[in-house]
Parts: C-alpha cells; sequence; structure tokens
C-alpha cells in the first residue's frame, strides 16, 4: 500500500492513542478485579474504577502519555510516534499475557494443537524441501490457483447437496431461504410465510436479489447450494496466490488453499444449509487481496458484496477501512471503507427494518450491555474490562473466539493489522447473548476467512526472519524450508483442529451424517414430495420441508390448518416439536375431515379437499 499522506497520520497517531488508553485501561480493570485486596490500595482503587469505569480509561491515558514522554510538553511532536507504539506495543503484550493466562487455565487444547503442529511441520517441511515437489513446475502455472479453488467450489456442492438430497437440510435455514429467494425470482415480495414475516424484516440479505435469477436456470435448493459452493470455494484462489507471492513457492499456495478448503468454521458453515452468510466467505479473501496489490476498485467490489449479504456483515466492512487507515492506504480510499459501512449499519438497523418488520430490528442480543445500540455503545467506551469480561466469560465462547487462531497456529498475531477486519464482527458475535452465534453453523466462517489470510501474511514474516538468519542464507534446501515451512505450519494446525480438540472433528468428507434418514424413509419421502402438486400451500415436517419451499405458501406444521396439503415423516427429527406431535396432530386433522391422499412406509401427506382417502398402516387405517 502507498505511504499515508500527513493527515492520515495524524488520524493513525490518535486512533493509537485511544486504543491505547482504551486497552489500557481494561487491562487495569481487569488487574484490580482479579488482584485487589479490599483492605489495601489495590482494593481502594478497584472500588474506585467499579463506580467510576471511566476512571480506569483516562488512567490508562495518562500513564500511557507518561510513558511516551508526552507529559514534557504540551503538543505530541511528531517524534513522539514511536513512542507511542512502543506504548501500545507493551499494552498488547500485556493483553497477551492475561489472554494466555486464560488459556492455559480454561482451553489448553488451543495451546496444545499449535504446539503439535509446530513439531510435526518441521520434519515434513525438511523432508518436502529436499524433494522434488518443491521445484514442480506445473505449479507455476496461472491457472492452478482456479483449480484449487474449482476442487474446493466442487467439493462443497458435493457434500451440501448430498446433505440436502438425503434429507439432512432443514426448514431453518434451507426452507426459509429457498422461499425468499424463490419469491424474488418471481418478481414477488419475498413474504417469508416460513418465518412468518418479510425477509427483509429478518436480515437485510440484499444479496437475494442478485442470486434470485440463478433459479430461472433451476428452480430447486440445489441452485442456492451450488451458488453458494462457488462462491465459498473460489476463495481459494487468492488464498493460493497470496501465499504463493508472498512465500515464494507455488507449493506453499497449494498447502495455503488447502487450509483454507478444510478451515474448520468455512467447512461448518457450507454444510449448514444455505445461509447469505457462507455466501460471503470467499469475498474476504478477495477483497483481501485487492486492499494489497491497490486495486481498489476490485476491492470495493467485494466489499459490496460483503455488505449486501448481510447487515451485520458490515461491520466487517468497516473493519477493513480501519485495516486501510492504518495500513496507509489513501485517505479517500480508508475513510470511505470506514465510514460508509458505518452509515448503512444505521440506516439498515434505524431506517429500513421498520419498513419491514413492526419494532424493526429484532436480533439484539447484547443484554449485558444495554437495551439499545446507544447504550450498549456507551457501556463499552465506559469500560472495556465489561466488553473483555463478555468475551471470556463462557466455555463456548472461548473455543469460538479462539479456533480460527488455533487452526492456523496463531499465525495471525505476526501481522495483527491484517485482523482488523475480523475484530468488529468478533465484538459483535461474542460480546452477545446469543449462544448460536458463538460457535458452529455459519457464524465463525468470516473470521476464519479473514485469519487464513492473516496467517499467509504474518507467515510470510515469520519466513523472511528465517531466510534473514546466516545458517539459511548459506544456500541448500534451508531457503526452501523458510519459505515453506509457514504453510505447512498452517496446514498441519489446520488438520490438527478438524480432527481433534474439545470441539469435536470436522465432518466434511462424511457424506452419510448420523442425523440422515434411514434410505427407506427417504425414499418415501421423495415420493410424498412428488405428490404434492405445485403451488399449492403445503405445510410440513422440518426436513420435508426444504423440498417443499418453492412456493408463495409454505408452512412448519405449527401453521398446518392453512395449508392444503401436510406432509410427514414421524420417524424423522422432529425439530422443533416433542416426538408424539406428529401423530397427535395428523389424528386431529384427520378428524377434521382432511384425507390421506399419499401414504407410503413412514411418510403420509395429508389433503384438506375432499375425496377418498388411501389406505395407511403408518396412521393405522
Amino acid at each position: 500500500m502507498t505511504p499515508a499522506s500527513a493527515p492520515v497520520r495524524d488520524v493513525k497517531l490518535w486512533l493509537l492513542v485511544a486504543l491505547s488508553a482504551y486497552v489500557g485501561g481494561g487491562v487495569l480493570q481487569a488487574a484490580f478485579q482479579m488482584f485487589g485486596n479490599p483492605r489495601g490500595v489495590a482494593g481502594t482503587l478497584h472500588q474506585a474504577f467499579a463506580s467510576q469505569p471511566w476512571r480506569a480509561w483516562a488512567f490508562g491515558l495518562a500513564l500511557l502519555v507518561v510513558t511516551s514522554g508526552g507529559a514534557s510538553g504540551t503538543t505530541l511532536p511528531d517524534g513522539l510516534r514511536a513512542d507511542l507504539r512502543r506504548a501500545l506495543s507493551s499494552w498488547t503484550v500485556l493483553a497477551l499475557m492475561a489472554l494466555g493466562f486464560v488459556l492455559t487455565s480454561q482451553a489448553g487444547a488451543h495451546l496444545l494443537i499449535p504446539l503439535a503442529a509446530v513439531a510435526l511441520s518441521v520434519p515434513v517441511t525438511v523432508a518436502v524441501a529436499r524433494s522434488p515437489l518443491v521445484d514442480l513446475r506445473l505449479l507455476s502455472l496461472p491457472w492452478v490457483p482456479w483449480v484449487a479453488g474449482g476442487l474446493s467450489s466442487l467439493w462443497y456442492f458435493v457434500v451440501s447437496y448430498t446433505r440436502h438430497a438425503h434429507f439432512g437440510s432443514g426448514s431453518r435455514d434451507m426452507g426459509l431461504f429457498l422461499q425468499s429467494v424463490w419469491l424474488l425470482s418471481r418478481g414477488k415480495s419475498p413474504q417469508n410465510t416460513v418465518m412468518g414475516m418479510n425477509a427483509f424484516g429478518d436480515h437485510m440479505e440484499f444479496i437475494d436479489v442478485l442470486v434470485a435469477p440463478t433459479l430461472w436456470l433451476w428452480s430447486d435448493a440445489g441452485m442456492l447450494l451450488l451458488v453458494q459452493a462457488l462462491c465459498a470455494g473460489l476463495g481459494a484462489v487468492p488464498v493460493f496466490r497470496l501465499a504463493r507471492d508472498r512465500l515464494g513457492s507455488p507449493l506453499a499456495g497449494v498447502l495455503a488453499s488447502t487450509a483454507y478448503f478444510l478451515s474448520y468454521e468455512i467447512a461448518n458453515g457450507v454444510q449448514f444449509d444455505w445461509n447469505p452468510t457462507t455466501l460471503s466467505l470467499g469475498f474476504f479473501p478477495w477483497a483481501i487481496e485487492a486492499a494489497l496489490q491497490q486495486r481498489y476498485r476490485r476491492m470495493a467490489v467485494f466489499l459490496v458484496l460483503i455488505g449486501l449479504c448481510k447487515e451485520n456483515l458490515l461491520l466487517y466492512v468497516g473493519g477493513f477501512g480501519a485495516m486501510l487507515l492504518v495500513a496507509g492506504a489513501p485517505r479517500r480510499v480508508a475513510l470511505s471503507a470506514l465510514l460508509i459501512p458505518a452509515v448503512a449499519f444505521l440506516v439498515e438497523v434505524k431506517v429500513i427494518f421498520p419498513l419491514f418488520r413492526d419494532g424493526g430490528f429484532r436480533h439484539f442480543y447484547f443484554k449485558d450491555l444495554g437495551t439499545d445500540f446507544t447504550e450498549v455503545a456507551v457501556n463499552a467506551l465506559q469500560s472495556p474490562l465489561r466488553v473483555f469480561a463478555l468475551l471470556f466469560n463462557n466455555p463456548q465462547k472461548l473455543h469460538g473466539l479462539l479456533l480460527p487462531l488455533t487452526s492456523t497456529a496463531f499465525l495471525p498475531l505476526l501481522a495483527p493489522t491484517t485482523l482488523l477486519p475480523a475484530l468488529p464482527g468478533v465484538m459483535e458475535r461474542f460480546a452477545g447473548t446469543f449462544m448460536n452465534s458463538w460457535w458452529g453453523h455459519h457464524y465463525g466462517g468470516p473470521t476464519h476467512a479473514v485469519a487464513v489470510c492473516s496467517a499467509i501474511l504474518g507467515g510470510a514474516r515469520l519466513s523472511a526472519w528465517l531466510r534473514a538468519r546466516p545458517s539459511v542464507e548459506s544456500g541448500g534446501w534451508l531457503p526452501r524450508a523458510a519459505s515453506l515451512w509457514p504453510a505447512v505450519l498452517l496446514l498441519a494446525s489446520t488438520s490438527l483442529a478438524d480432527i481433534v480438540g474439545p470441539w469435536g472433528p470436522t465432518d466434511l468428507f462424511v457424506l452419510r451424517k448420523p442425523y440422515h434418514p434411514s434410505v427407506e424413509d427417504r425414499q418415501t419421502m421423495q415420493a410424498a414430495v412428488q405428490s404434492i402438486p405445485d403451488g399449492v400451500a403445503v405445510a410440513a415436517q422440518n426436513y420435508l420441508l426444504a423440498h417443499l419451499a418453492d412456493r408463495e405458501k409454505a408452512f412448519e406444521l405449527s401453521r398446518a390448518r392453512e395449508a392444503e396439503y401436510v406432509a410427514m415423516t414421524p420417524t424423522t427429527n422432529p425439530w422443533p416439536f416433542d416426538r408424539g406431535y406428529h401423530d397427535r396432530l395428523a389424528q386431529e386433522l384427520l378428524a377434521e375431515g382432511w384425507r390421506i391422499h399419499f401414504c407410503q412406509g413412514n411418510s403420509f401427506v395429508l389433503a384438506r379437499e375432499q375425496g377418498p382417502s388411501v389406505p395407511c398402516p403408518a396412521l393405522g387405517r
């Protein structure tokens, strides 16, 4: 990126001051809370900070000024920039020490996995560096990164569509998103009957408008899964090129793109139905690559696509702006990326959401910090300790927060600036009270995609340091090993995270999931779906609804009486009802005059229209 202009450097300086004071205040609060003696000086300070948390923030700023030499004058001359950077580094070290204490006491696996990856990667790197693989010319061809992206996309589609075809995708998220996009593809408002609200009253998923025309080609959930697989999988292309160019080895590109493909949280998202957040995953590496190459128009395209996917992803876009500002990008570019998503987020939350839903934005999960966004912002600024504590107050949060770093061997910490795009999203996820966002599904994918790119840049710094050692400069296979080792370490840590740890192994390569219906049930469920006429209002059980939502009216079973046909397979997942609910509902509908339209094995379809019923042993008739 280009050197920063003087105004940008001034903005960076004061951002540095504010961040240093904020982190310093949080560390001070934490220290006095942990070690405060009610009868001593520390206890007195703790009580003072507890009653007025602003005091810790201000004290952190004062200490920063003193330690950086600012107390000697009324202004901060240019010569203090280096001192301020050193002060920030000191606070960062203190914060990382506190984090290390938390890690060793509560989540040892997050330390053991990177250590094991180091032990595994060293001999592997030596062996590969001394083999012909490292000089394989085929890997230098310009189309090889696209092969990596294509293969990633192909498998993502295979594993996600197989899950759907085996009736493993649910009414939420697959069913509700299929209906929303299908309605848009027919030029209709996405008044989603699966949720019971307009889709834009749930999330600002404007990307649905761009995806909708694809259903003209194939009006099926499989089309959405194909688009998702392509968008997520092609993120391996810039990852390959980034590793190849920064580490100086095409083989490093292969290893890094494989690590991206295997990334635990990305795999979680790809396998959990269809979601605009998962759709955005591949856009992050493209945006980072464009930013590093100073191709800001290309970067803007991908940042816009990320922002269109969902309102909370605008926070990640704002994080890009912070990264650009710190990295010295042109002021116009950096401030645009910082301010435009902030304004867009406020407009969406305060103006657009109320147009589609009474009560406005419904995903406010920050009860520990306040009752509205203003109160949350004031409390977060007033007491950094309060925010820090919320990030670590639950083991599930800790696993979700650290896994992107664990599976990248903590290499991103060597290039922390590149982690800034993920920071606002991390704060939004882990400072909240919505448990699903802490772990699994699609929620951690964006952070993991950013972490992989940051790990490559951190690995490049490590590689440069190794190559500068006199023993390595002597030549032979050592320089090649120094170039490859970060990529091998990244892949080793990713692979170990996929296999071991308290979060369980990934099932990216498991096509037959334990929760899939039996082969017999799957066959009868498919027959039941085919027996229902196109376009009629339908209500269906969880796994069935994902195959019937491409119509104007599709309901979950709680609204069965609003439908013309009701499909059930009681032996499969009853979510969100108890095991006996489906049999009870079927008997009630039959008593109200509904007829049995279809019955085969454990699957049956009831119809409101008059006519004879077919025999159905599953219902005792």
